[in-house]
């Protein structure tokens, strides 16, 4: 079990043993308003103790072991359940049976989905991903540095400031650090696609230098850069298919602005460390508090703007694969015609000197240059005089 939990508040980020020490994390986040509980895990199996820790529902629960679902971002009544796409790449190189090399290098070339799963609630934050193994660490990296930026002492105000209650509020907003890993935890996931991108375009670059390259125009590497390119163009389409299912989530979360309903009935028989910690209402209305503040809103659509930059990316590397296919079949047609013109020029030479040839070997009874002394060498001169004068000829044409 690899279960990671965190304590945050406005000064420190410490960790905690949630399995052995919920009930008292409960009872002290009832107490200091101000801190929230951050629980990270790299397992798909930590998701069992954590649904008798905080209740989760039984439909989350499922949609984590089949990880076969899209993003989406779903309310529930408690907290708000994401599923994010995301990618990683692959570093094994698998060797077929044959032992092929370049088979193993097309092999390293795959990426593997990899998933990230979230539950937000007003005091807590679940994050579960599997094969990012920096995530955590760049996670408590940002979470560190945003305390350091607002442990300093405000500046004073002056009249061309924000007004204290401003000021307080923005405060507020800040320190809601549930929030800021969520939005952190996102951002992680969209870095994570730079990189393998990166990686592409190289191998796109490299792909079209060496259909490019005459030194290697043997079947066996032609074969081998079919193969490549198909590869490429796969890993292209998925990762413009998963980056379009984030896009289409995460806009659609933007685009709910009650994001919690109070019609909802469901209930939870489980233990959960927010059972003491009710959600906020309005004093004034019967309505349920949103878990984002309008500025996690914002930063939101400003994720989704990074997502549509991406995706750009990627479609324009799609039209590189397209013109690279291009660029192979334009290199085999160009190796073809000129496998063809010097086959079409070699028999150009030979078949004057095969009609001599076949001249000379009639068997007819009179034929002067047979009874010729030097008739053989005049034969032979005529041959060679012939090929030759057309070798000279198709060199000054440059057909050869």
């Amino acid at each position: 079990m690899t279960i990671s939990s965190y304590i945050i508040d406005n000064m420190t980020i410490r960790p905690v043993n949630l399995i052995y020490e919920a009930i008292s994390i409960r009872d002290e986040m009832k107490k200091m308003s101000e801190e929230y509980l951050w629980v990270h895990a790299n397992e798909i199996e930590d998701i069992f103790p954590l649904q008798g820790i905080f209740g989760l529902h039984p439909l989350t629960v499922e949609a984590v072991l089949h990880h076969t679902q899209p993003s989406k971002i779903e309310e529930y009544t408690r907290y708000i359940f994401a599923i994010i796409d995301g990618i990683a790449e692959n570093q094994e190189n698998k060797m077929d049976e044959s032992g092929n090399t370049n088979d193993k290098k097309i092999s390293s070339m795959m990426v593997l989905e990899d998933d990230l799963y979230m539950y937000l609630e007003h005091r807590w934050i679940i994050t579960l991903n599997v094969y990012n193994h920096h995530f955590e660490e760049n996670i408590k990296k940002k979470v560190k540095a945003l305390i350091q930026q607002t442990n300093p002492l405000m500046p004073t105000l002056t009249s061309f400031s924000m007004s204290k209650e401003d000021l307080d509020s923005s405060k507020k907003n800040i320190l809601k650090k549930n929030e800021l890993i969520f939005r952190f935890a996102l951002e992680e996931m969209i870095l994570s696609y730079f990189p393998i991108i990166d990686n592409i375009s190289k191998e796109l670059e490299q792909t079209e230098e060496d259909i490019l390259d005459e030194n290697s125009s043997s079947s066996k590497n032609n074969k081998f850069q079919l193969s490549k390119i198909l590869f490429l163009r796969k890993k292209i389409s998925f990762i413009d298919r998963t980056l379009g299912m984030m896009s289409r989530a995460v806009q659609d979360f933007v685009n709910r602005h009650n994001i919690v309903s109070n019609n909802s009935k469901e209930i939870f028989e489980h233990y959960s460390v927010s059972d003491t910690l009710p959600i906020k209402r309005d004093k004034q209305s019967s309505t349920t508090t949103p878990f984002l503040d309008p500025d996690s809103i914002r930063q939101m659509r400003y994720i989704n703007d990074r997502i549509i930059y991406l995706r750009n990316d990627i479609e324009n590397m799609h039209q590189r694969v397209i013109s690279l296919r291009e660029t192979y079949n334009t290199s085999l047609s160009a190796n073809l015609n000129e496998t063809i013109r010097t086959l079409t020029v070699i028999a150009t030479i030979v078949l004057p000197l095969t009609l001599i040839t076949g001249i000379y070997g009639m068997n007819f009874k009179f034929m002067p240059e047979i009874t010729s002394e030097y008739g053989y060498y005049y034969a032979l001169g005529l041959i060679a005089a012939l090929g030759g004068g057309m070798i000279l000829y198709f060199k000054r044409k440059r057909w050869i």
